[in-house]
This record gives C-alpha cells, structure tokens and sequence, in this order.
C-alpha cells in the first residue's frame, strides 16, 4: 500500500490494523509481528510482557513446548519490534519490566505529525 493512498482515505476510519502497521515498516514479516503484538497487547485481560510474546510466537530451539502457530519469528526481531513499539508510543508501561498496555499518546503524536505536514506543505506553496 502506498502513503498516498493510505493518506487519500481521509474521511473513512481505519479499521485495519494490517494497514497501519505498513507504516511502521516494509517487510511483511515484522508488519505482521507488529499486527500480531499489538493484537495481544490488546486484547490480553492479564498483565503482558516481552517473554509471553515470546513463548508464542518465537522461533528457537528453548521454545519447543510452544503451540505451532502459522507465525513464528526469530526471538531478535521480535526485540526490535517490542523496542520500536515503545520509542513509537504503542505501548507503555510504568517501570521497566513492568506490565505493557496500549498507549493513549500514539494517537496524539500521529495527529501532531498530520498537522505539521499540512503546515509543512501550506509553507512551501506560498
């Protein structure tokens, strides 16, 4: 998907996480680590961390007892990935080490970056 047509659907709500996590890179597979972390941090009723993520999706030999899933990813791209996600601001936690939820600031940080590209552009029309 290009920038241009994720920008074009101005009026119609994103619904698809699939869509927004093109933004956060181009390989397909972290798009879809970042889809699937961001699923479980949501949808998690007890408190997350790093190693629950990794026990089910990790790809190394001190996992075996894991379940199969269709995803399994190497245990550093999945660091790089929970890493990115908090310089982000999808996810926060109070102290390192502490439990994860979703972050409230992210949608606030987006729409300041919106706002300076429309200034941005305004600017250098003129």
């Amino acid at each position: 998907m290009k920038i241009t047509d994720f920008l074009s659907r101005k009026h119609k709500p994103i619904v698809d996480l699939q869509s927004l996590c093109t933004i956060f890179t181009n390989n397909p597979l972290k798009q879809e680590c970042y889809r699937l972390l961001i699923e479980e941090v949501a949808n998690s009723k007890q408190p997350y961390f790093l190693n629950t993520f990794r026990r089910k999706y990790a790809k190394e030999e001190r996992y075996k007892d894991a379940p199969e899933n269709k995803w399994m990813f190497h245990c550093p791209m999945i660091s790089e990935v929970w890493k990115s996600c908090f310089e982000l601001g999808i996810l926060q936690r109070k102290r390192r080490g502490g439990e994860v939820r979703l972050s409230k600031k992210f949608s606030s940080m987006l729409q300041s970056i919106s706002e300076y590209w429309t200034n941005y552009v305004e600017a250098k029309k003129a």
